[in-house]
Formats: structure tokens, C-alpha cells, sequence
């Protein structure tokens, strides 16, 4: 079942709904909202889950003190010096 809705959206965002109509991705403003609703029910499930199972265990591990960290002018200094190195990519800086 469907029914009428009446929301505002920002200038950027009505411009994107329309982009992905005009290109013929969706058939009607409709299907994109309806497809980003989908979209970000998917995700926050999946991040819902993540953290009720790996996303607890590390809290709980960081918390005992096994979880190895480093402080965030480490990781910095770690990120520069591998964008710095030949063929360094973004996935290789971390």
C-alpha cells in the first residue's frame, strides 16, 4: 500500500533525485526515495549487527587493555608517511 507524504528536501538533494530520474536510473522520484529508504534501513541493520557482534567484542577487548591502539598523532604520522612512499594507495595507509 502506498500513500501521499509531503517532505522538504535541500536544493543538493532535489537536484540528485532528479539526476537519477533524468538518467533514467529510476522511474520516478518515488523509486530513488523509496530506494534510499531501503538503502539506509540495509545499512543501519548492518551496522546494528556489526555491532552486537565484532563491534562489542573489540569495545570489550579495548576496554581490558588486549585491543593494540596507537594515539591518533601516531596513526597521522603513519597515514603521511604512507602517502608519501612510491605507489601508495588509500587502502595501504591505515
Amino acid at each position: 500500500m502506498s500513500r501521499t507524504v509531503t517532505f522538504n528536501l535541500g536544493d543538493e538533494a532535489i537536484a540528485s533525485v532528479q539526476h537519477k530520474v533524468n538518467a533514467g536510473l529510476y522511474p520516478s522520484a518515488d523509486a530513488v526515495l523509496e530506494a534510499a529508504i531501503l538503502a539506509l534501513d540495509d545499512r543501519d541493520t548492518t551496522v546494528a549487527n556489526w555491532l552486537q557482534s565484532e563491534g562489542a567484542e573489540r569495545h570489550a577487548r579495548l576496554k581490558s587493555g588486549t585491543l593494540p591502539t596507537i594515539s591518533g598523532d601516531e596513526l597521522m604520522s603513519r597515514v603521511r608517511a604512507r602517502l608519501k612512499a612510491p605507489n601508495a594507495s588509500p587502502k595501504s595507509a591505515a
